[in-house]
Order: structure tokens, then C-alpha cells, then sequence
């Protein structure tokens, strides 16, 4: 359904988007190939890690200087980038920025999901180790650790 309605809106001469901001263009008659490529923006935060890395890099493959894309993106994908735009992480990586004694008991339970250690007691320099780990992870250098 969504493809239909893209490929009927590139045949008017006006679209106004949902927010309520106008573009106008024309296009000029004449034959004209449309890609249309649907993204699966994923849910869990190691999904959404892999899917912004391999986007990143798709997009700077693809892109060149003079050419222009244009998206149709997902809610969340766009509320996620804003958030690492400002905040430098994911709102589901907040519990990185913490001090390690200052994680709460959910905070603690997630880390220790994304670093693949059974969630039991550990003491602050451990938690903070975890947290440098599951930077480094981040970074592809988590072998280095």
C-alpha cells in the first residue's frame, strides 16, 4: 500500500508533507526509473546498533557529492538519530553515560544483557568495566578488552 501511494504522489506536481511544510517542484514529462527500498528499522538496541552502522555505510557508498536521496523513514529511526545527534547515544544506552554506582537495578539488568554476563551482584568497578566494554563493543575494538 505504501508503494502505491509513493508512486501515486510522484506524479503531482505538489506534495505536502504531513507536518504541514510545502515542495513545490514539477516534473518534467518523460520516462523515469523510481527505486523504492523499504527499511525494517529493528526494535531491540543491538538490532538498531548493527542496522545504523551498516545505513552509515551503505550511505556513504551510495552517496556522492552532487547526487541527492531522498527517504521515507520510520518514527523511531528519526526520534533515535535526533537522540544520537544530541546526546551521542541511543536513549536505551543512557545507563553508558551513568556513573556505575548510580545505575538503577533495570540499568544494570540491560548492561549486563548486552555484554553477555549473568545478571548477579557486582561491585562498582566491575559495572564500570561492563560499561567499558559494551563501549568499546560499540566501536568494534570489544577484542581489545
Amino acid at each position: 500500500m505504501l508503494y502505491l501511494i509513493l508512486l501515486l504522489l510522484l506524479g503531482c506536481e505538489k506534495i505536502v508533507l504531513k507536518r504541514g511544510a510545502n515542495i513545490p517542484f514539477k516534473i518534467e514529462k518523460g520516462s523515469y526509473v523510481v527505486t523504492v527500498y523499504k527499511l525494517n528499522y529493528p526494535e531491540p538496541v543491538e538490532e538498531k546498533q548493527t542496522f545504523l552502522k551498516k545505513f552509515g555505510e551503505t550511505m556513504s557508498e551510495k552517496v556522492v557529492d552532487k547526487h541527492k536521496i531522498s527517504l521515507l523513514l520510520n518514527e523511531q529511526f528519526m526520534k533515535d538519530y535526533m537522540e544520537i545527534n544530541e546526546k551521542g547515544i541511543l536513549t536505551e544506552e543512557k545507563f553508558v553515560k551513568n556513573s556505575a554506582s548510580s545505575l538503577s537495578d533495570k540499568e544494570k539488568k540491560k548492561l549486563f544483557s548486552l555484554v553477555g554476563v549473568p545478571n548477579q551482584k557486582y561491585k562498582v568497578k566491575e559495572i564500570l568495566n561492563f560499561q567499558v566494554k559494551y563501549l568499546l563493543d560499540m566501536l568494534g575494538k570489544g577484542d581489545s578488552f
